[in-house]
């Protein structure tokens, strides 16, 4: 890492300096230490692994902040050692998902079930007509297949809703 920067010094000299750094703490010390003997601060750069940062002149006043960097690291270092309970809020996510899901497949169950039951009702009046008029066993036929289709759909919807049931108890 190398610190560059150009200051018009006591002498109204424009001057401009460069070093290597090891921390990016030693550099802001230099900086603020070039502004406290009196220099201007006209611009400032960073340049680390080809990529340039520029620093805000303004925020180099002459006061040392070391003191304030310092507690900011503690912090940082405080934080950073606590341990994070990312795995506790996907568990609380993959739980909620799963119960959504519960309450979705319980649902279409349900709306399944009625619509079953209503063909089962329509086919059986459909029966009591083809008793009464031989002509219409083709309506007879085809509430025989709504009936026989909602059947496939009810137990593809149970089997859903278990796999939800049976994926909330792993999530649990």
């Amino acid at each position: 890492m190398h610190l560059f920067l150009t200051t018009i010094d006591e002498y109204n000299q424009l001057r401009e300096y460069a070093c290597p750094l090891q921390q990016l703490d030693v550099a802001f010390k230099i900086l603020n230490d070039i502004v406290m003997q009196g220099q201007t601060l006209l611009s400032s750069c960073i340049v680390e692994d080809n990529y340039t940062t520029s620093l805000p002149v303004k925020a180099f006043d002459g006061a040392c902040f070391m003191a304030a960097m310092k507690e900011l690291e503690q912090e940082w270092n405080n934080i950073l050692s606590k341990p994070v309970r990312l795995a506790s809020t996907v568990h609380h996510e993959l739980r909620r998902m799963a119960q959504r899901r519960i309450e979705q497949s319980a649902s279409r169950i349900a709306i399944t079930e009625q619509t079953h039951n209503h063909l089962k009702t329509i086919r059986q009046r459909a029966k009591d007509l083809v008793a009464r008029r031989p002509a219409s066993a083709n309506l007879l036929g085809y509430y025989d297949s709504l009936v026989n289709r909602y059947e496939v759909k009810l137990a593809k919807a149970r089997f859903i809703h278990q796999l939800a049931l049976d994926r909330f108890e792993q999530v649990w």
